[in-house]
C-alpha cells in the first residue's frame, strides 16, 4: 500500500515541513488523472513543489503502460530566468539525493520516501530519478540521455528545451538532434513557470501537442502542458484553460496565510535621472528601522552595472550584482557567499552592522527564493512588478509594512520601451490612479497579495503586452525540421517559434574564455580546446546580436537585457569605432572534428565561442564589455567540480580530474615556470612519460604552480595514484601541457583508466570503432555478441518505457542486426588495425576493437582499409536484414525495422550519405545460424532506392516525435552497450 502524499512529503523533509492544503489537493487530483492546464498561484506559495507532487503521482502509476499512465515519465520545468534555473535545479538535486538515500537506507522514518523511490526505480532505469539542467547547449553535455526508462526532471530555459523539441537543439550535432527531440517530445510534461513570460512558447507547445495527436499510431500520448503563474494566459484559441488555485483553506493556513496577508507599501517616484534616483532611494530605505537587505531591480544589465558601481562608491555597505548574464561558476560562488543572508526562511535577522544592497535584473523575478526587507525597482509591466515584489518580505516575517519604491524614468514623447512596450506606461498609469484615488487599505497603495486582490476588485488591471508577432507553426515547418541529416534548404530558424519574430537576433550563444587560446595560433588553440573541452558551467550566455556588436567594437555592446528572446534597441545611433583588441575571427566549438574559426557574421544561435582570456569582457559579476583585464579561466575548476559531483552521485562513467598548465593560467606562477613548462611539453612530444618518470614530472609541476590547498591535494593524490593509469597530452603551438589525472573525492583517489580523447566529431562515431577496456588491454567484440546484447537492452528499454509489444519486438530485432554491415571485408580490416591477414584469419567478424592510437586519430579512418569515403556500415546492415529469408518477420514492423537499423547513427533523415563503390564486394555474415549476403554497393543513397519514401511513411505513421523516440531507444541501447563492453 503506497503512503499518502502528506506522509511522503513530511518524511521527504525529515518532518521539518508540512504540505500546504493546495499541495495535498493537487497531488490527489494528479493521482486521479485530473490534470489542470494552469496553476494560478501567487508567489511564495511553494510552486516548485510540483516536482515532488509529479514524482508522487508517477510512482503511484508504476506498472501501467505509457498509454494508460496519466503522469508522464519526464517533466521539463521551463523558466525564462537563468538564476531560477539554477535554483530549481538545486531543488531537483535535493529530491534526487533524498530518493537515493531512502532507497539505500533502512530507517523507519524514511519508509514513505523509500516506497515512492522503489516504485520510481521499478520503471527499470538507473535508479529512481535522473536530473539534468539545460542552461546552454554544449558539445558532449548529454549524459542524461543514457537512461531512457528512468524518470527525468529536466530544468531548462525556453531556448534549450524549445530548440531541442523542434529538432534544432542549440549546441548539438546534427546527428544528435532526433535523439533529444524524441526524448523531450515523448511521454513528457512541460511545466512553464510564469507562463505569461513565455506566451509564444506556450502557443508553440499547444501546436506541437495538436500535431502529435494527428499521428496514425500513438507511440506515447501527446505532451502535456502546465503553466504556473499568478496571471494565466491562454496558449491557444481553444477553451479557457482549466485552472487550479487557492481556496479558503489555504487562506486560513497559519503559515501560508501570513505570506498572503503581508502588506507591501509602494511609493511612486518619477525622475529624469534613473541611476541617481535609484541609488538615492536605496540609501533612504537602508536607513529605515529593521531594514538590513535592500533589493534594487533594474530592467537592463548596463543600468544595473551603473547602479552597482555608484552604490559601491557612495557609502559603507556591501553591494552585490545578480544577473542572468553571468557564468554559472561565478554565480554559484556568489550565491554561496551571500545566500545565508538572502534566502527566505534561513536569514538571521538583526546581525548586520551595515546594509547589504542586492542589485539585480529580471533574473530574480521568477521563483528565486530571495527575501528582501525593502526594495527599489525600476518601473516595468505590472506582472513583472508583481514578480519582483514577490522577493519582498517573502515569508511575511518582517515586522510591520515593507516599503517598495517604484522609480519611473520619464520617457521622450513617442518613445516605446524596448522590453515591455506599452505595458510599462499602462502599468505606471494604473499605479498612479490607484495611488491618487487612495484605493488601498487605509488609503495606502499596498501591492502585497491581499492588497492586489483588493485593487483588482476596484480597478481593472492594465493589459499585458500583446503577443509579439510570431509565425504560424505549419506541418511544413515540422517536415523541414525533422530532416536532420542532411538539413534541408531552406531551414527555418526556430527562435521566432520560441519568442516571436523579434527573437531572430535574440537567441543566445555561449562565451567561454580560455587562457591558452590565442588568435595568432588557431591550430594550437583548436588542439588545446579539443584536449580540454569546455563545460556549460564556464559559459556566459549572451544574445547573438550583442556578441556580433561587441566583436565589431561597437559602443553599445553593454546594452543587453536579461530576458530570453529580447534584444534592447538603443535610441543612440549605432556607431562603428576601432577596437584595439578586435577579433577578426572567433573559435566556434562543436567538438574536435567540427570546430572552426568563424567571422562574427557567421555566428549562429546556440554556438559555443571560445575566446582568448586576454580579450576581456567578463568579471566576477558577469558580462562587462568595459572590463579590459584578462578574464579568469575557470575551465579546469568547472570540469573538476562536475567530476566530483559525478563520483558523489555514483555515476557509472564519471569524468576524471583535469589540470592544464600554461603560463597565462596561473598569475602567481613561480620564477622560471615558463621554461619548465616548455621542457615538459618537449618531453611529452616524445611520448607519454614512463611510469618511473611520472613522479618527477608531477613534482616539477608542484614546483611551478602556485601553492594552494586544492592544487596541492590534486597533485598529491596524482602522485599516490596508479601512475600507469595517467594520461598526458602535449598541445602544439605555444607552451601548454594538459594533464588528465585521477579523480579526487575528499581524501580518496578514485581508481580507473583515463580514456584517451580521440579526434572524432561525435562520441557516437568513436563508439562504432573503439572499445576502451578498464584494464587497458585489447578487447574485441564480435558482431554476434554485440548485437545480442544490444537487442536485449533495446527491447528492455522499449518494454520499460511501456511501449506496445510489437514495437518492443521491433526495437529488439533492430538492435540484433544494427551492426551486421560491419562484416564488410574492408571494415574488418579496419577493426584489425589494418592487418588484412588477421581479418581473414578471424573466426567471427568483429563489431568493436581497440584501435592503435595512430588509427584512432586519423581524420578519415575508413580510408585506411580502402573503404570509400562516405561508407556507412548501418545502411549495409539494413540491406542485409532485408535479405534475411524470414523477412518480414512476424509481429515486427518491417518498415520501421529497416529504418531503425539504418538510422542508428543519426544519418538517413531522410537521405543516406553518398558513397561510390568502385569495386563492390560480397558481404556475408552469419547471425544465429542464418547466413545473410548482399553486395557492398547497397544503393540506398539513390533517390529511387525508397529510403526517403520509407522515412516519410514512418513520419506519417508515428509522427515526427514518435519516430525519433523509437530511433533514440535503439541508439541509446547501442551506445550504452558500447560503453560497457570489455
Amino acid at each position: 500500500m503506497p503512503p499518502d502524499f502528506l506522509s511522503f512529503y513530511t518524511a521527504l523533509y525529515h518532518g521539518t515541513r508540512q504540505a500546504f492544503p493546495w499541495q495535498q489537493r493537487l497531488a490527489t487530483a494528479l493521482c486521479a488523472g485530473n490534470w489542470p492546464e494552469t496553476l494560478a498561484l501567487p508567489t511564495s506559495c511553494g510552486k516548485t513543489s510540483l516536482l515532488e507532487i509529479h514524482l508522487y503521482a508517477l510512482a503511484l502509476q508504476a506498472g501501467l503502460s505509457v498509454l494508460e499512465r496519466t503522469a508522464p515519465l519526464r517533466l521539463v520545468y521551463v523558466v525564462d530566468r537563468r538564476l531560477v534555473v539554477d535554483e530549481v535545479a538545486q531543488h531537483a538535486a535535493f529530491l534526487h539525493f533524498r530518493l537515493f538515500e531512502a532507497l539505500q537506507g533502512h530507517s523507519q522514518e524514511d519508509a514513505p520516501v523509500r516506497e515512492i523511490a522503489a516504485r520510481l526505480a521499478s520503471f527499470g532505469g538507473e535508479g529512481p530519478l535522473q536530473i539534468v539542467e539545460l542552461r546552454g547547449g554544449m558539445y558532449r553535455d548529454e549524459s542524461w540521455i543514457f537512461s531512457p526508462a528512468t524518470p527525468l526532471l529536466c530544468i531548462s530555459t525556453v531556448d534549450q528545451a524549445g530548440s531541442r523539441l523542434l529538432f534544432r537543439g542549440y549546441g548539438l550535432s546534427d546527428y544528435q538532434l532526433p535523439v533529444h527531440a524524441g526524448f523531450l517530445g515523448s511521454d513528457v510534461l512541460y511545466c512553464v513557470d510564469e507562463g505569461h513570460l513565455s506566451r509564444e512558447f506556450l502557443r508553440t507547445l499547444a501546436d506541437v501537442r495538436r500535431y502529435q495527436g494527428q499521428a496514425a499510431v500513438q507511440v506515447t500520448p501527446p505532451l502535456r502542458v502546465l503553466q504556473m503563474t499568478a496571471t494565466p494566459q491562454q496558449a491557444s484559441a481553444s477553451l479557457e484553460p482549466i485552472a487550479f488555485s487557492l481556496n479558503q483553506e489555504d487562506l486560513d493556513h497559519p503559515v501560508l496565510g501570513r505570506r498572503l496577508q503581508a502588506r507591501k507599501r509602494a511609493l511612486l517616484v518619477e525622475t529624469n535621472n534613473l541611476v541617481q534616483e535609484v541609488v538615492g532611494q536605496a540609501w533612504k530605505l537602508a536607513g529605515k528601522e529593521h531594514v538590513e537587505v535592500v533589493g534594487v531591480v533594474l530592467n537592463r544589465v548596463k543600468t544595473a552595472r551603473d547602479v552597482f558601481r555608484l552604490l559601491q562608491k557612495e557609502g559603507d555597505a556591501d553591494v552585490i550584482l545578480l544577473t542572468g548574464r553571468m557564468r554559472p561558476w561565478n554565480r554559484e560562488r556568489l550565491l554561496k557567499r551571500w545566500l545565508k543572508e538572502l534566502e527566505a526562511g534561513k536569514r538571521a535577522r538583526g546581525t548586520r552592522l551595515r546594509p547589504l544592497f542586492v542589485v539585480a535584473t529580471q533574473a530574480i523575478e521568477v521563483g528565486a527564493n530571495l527575501d528582501f526587507d525593502a526594495m527599489v525597482t525600476q518601473s516595468a509591466s505590472l506582472s513583472s512588478l508583481i514578480q519582483r515584489l514577490g522577493r519582498l518580505n517573502r515569508l511575511g516575517e518582517f515586522p510591520g509594512d515593507c516599503l517598495a519604491v517604484i522609480v519611473h524614468e520619464k520617457q521622450k514623447k513617442g518613445s516605446l520601451d524596448p522590453i515591455y512596450g506599452l505595458s510599462l506606461p499602462q502599468a505606471w498609469d494604473w499605479l498612479r490612479q490607484a495611488e491618487r484615488e487612495r484605493l488601498g487599505h487605509g488609503g495606502i497603495l499596498d501591492l502585497g497579495i491581499a492588497g492586489l486582490q483588493l485593487l483588482d476588485s476596484l480597478l481593472e488591471r492594465p493589459q499585458e503586452a500583446p503577443l509579439s508577432p510570431s509565425p504560424l507553426l505549419l506541418p511544413g515547418h515540422l517536415d523541414l525540421w525533422s530532416q536532420t541529416s542532411p538539413r534541408p534548404m531552406p531551414d527555418p530558424d526556430v527562435a521566432p517559434f520560441l519568442h516571436g519574430l523579434q527573437a531572430l537576433e535574440a537567441a543566445d550563444v555561449l562565451l567561454v574564455w580560455r587562457a591558452d587560446v590565442t588568435p595568432d595560433d588557431p591550430d594550437g588553440s583548436l588542439a588545446a580546446v579539443a584536449v580540454a573541452p569546455p563545460v556549460v558551467e564556464e559559459a556566459l550566455p549572451l544574445p547573438v546580436a550583442m556578441v556580433r556588436t561587441w566583436l565589431a567594437g561597437q559602443a553599445n555592446a553593454a546594452d543587453v537585457v536579461d530576458v530570453e528572446g529580447v534584444v534592447a534597441r538603443s535610441n543612440q545611433k549605432q556607431t562603428q569605432r576601432p577596437h584595439s583588441r578586435g577579433l577578426q575571427k572567433v573559435l566556434r566549438w562543436r567538438g574536435p572534428g567540427e570546430s572552426t574559426f568563424v567571422d562574427p557574421s557567421g555566428i549562429a544561435p546556440g554556438d559555443t565561442l571560445v575566446l582568448p582570456a586576454i580579450r576581456g569582457g567578463c568579471d566576477e559579476f558577469g558580462w562587462d564589455p568595459t572590463f579590459r583585464k584578462p578574464v579568469e579561466d575557470v575551465g579546469d575548476a568547472c570540469w573538476n567540480e562536475r567530476a566530483r559531483r559525478e563520483v558523489e552521485a555514483g555515476a557509472p562513467h564519471p569524468r576524471r580530474a583535469r589540470l592544464r598548465v600554461h603560463p597565462r593560467l596561473f598569475s602567481a606562477m613561480r620564477e622560471g615556470g615558463r621554461g619548465k613548462i616548455e621542457a615538459l611539453q618537449q618531453q611529452l612530444e616524445l611520448g607519454t612519460p614512463a611510469v618511473e618518470a611520472v613522479a618527477g614530472f608531477l613534482n616539477t609541476l608542484r614546483n611551478i604552480l602556485p601553492q594552494t590547498e586544492a592544487m596541492d591535494l590534486l597533485l598529491t593524490h596524482m602522485l599516490n595514484a596508479d601512475q600507469a593509469c595517467l594520461r598526458f597530452y602535449a598541445v602544439a603551438g605555444e607552451a601548454g601541457v594538459c594533464f588528465l589525472g585521477q579523480e579526487v573525492q575528499g581524501k580518496n583517489a578514485t581508481p580507473g583508466v583515463i580514456a584517451s580523447i580521440g579526434m572524432h566529431s561525435d562520441q557516437e562515431e568513436a563508439d562504432q570503432f573503439v572499445t576502451p577496456p578498464p584494464d587497458g588491454k585489447a578487447a574485441a567484440i564480435t558482431i554476434e555478441d554485440h548485437g545480442r546484447k544490444v537487442a536485449a537492452l533495446a527491447g528492455n528499454f522499449a518494454r520499460r518505457c511501456g511501449l506496445h509489444e510489437s514495437l518492443v519486438l521491433t526495437e529488439s530485432v533492430a538492435g540484433r542486426h544494427h551492426d551486421d554491415g560491419k562484416a564488410h571485408p574492408g571494415f574488418q580490416v579496419l577493426l584489425h588495425g589494418g592487418d588484412e591477414m588477421a581479418a581473414l584469419a578471424a573466426e567471427q567478424p568483429l563489431a568493436k576493437s581497440l584501435w592503435s592510437r595512430a588509427i584512432a586519430e586519423y581524420a578519415h579512418p575508413t580510408e585506411i582499409a580502402g573503404l570509400p569515403r562516405g561508407f556507412r556500415h548501418e545502411f549495409l546492415s539494413a540491406v542485409l536484414v532485408a535479405s534475411h529469408p524470414g523477412f518480414p518477420f512476424d509481429a515486427v514492423e518491417a518498415d520501421l525495422l529497416l529504418y531503425l537499423v539504418g538510422s542508428h547513427h543519426g544519418r538517413g533523415r531522410p537521405f543516406p550519405p553518398v558513397h561510390v563503390e568502385d569495386m563492390p564486394e560480397v558481404v556475408t555474415v552469419e547471425i544465429e545460424g542464418t547466413c545473410l549476403t548482399t553486395s557492398s554497393d547497397h544503393g540506398l543513397e539513390r533517390l529511387d532506392s525508397g529510403w526517403a519514401d520509407r522515412f516519410w511513411r514512418l513520419q506519417r505513421r508515428f509522427g515526427p516525435w514518435g519516430l525519433a523516440y523509437l530511433e533514440a531507444l535503439v541508439r541509446m541501447a547501442d551506445r550504452i552497450q558500447s560503453r560497457g563492453e570489455v
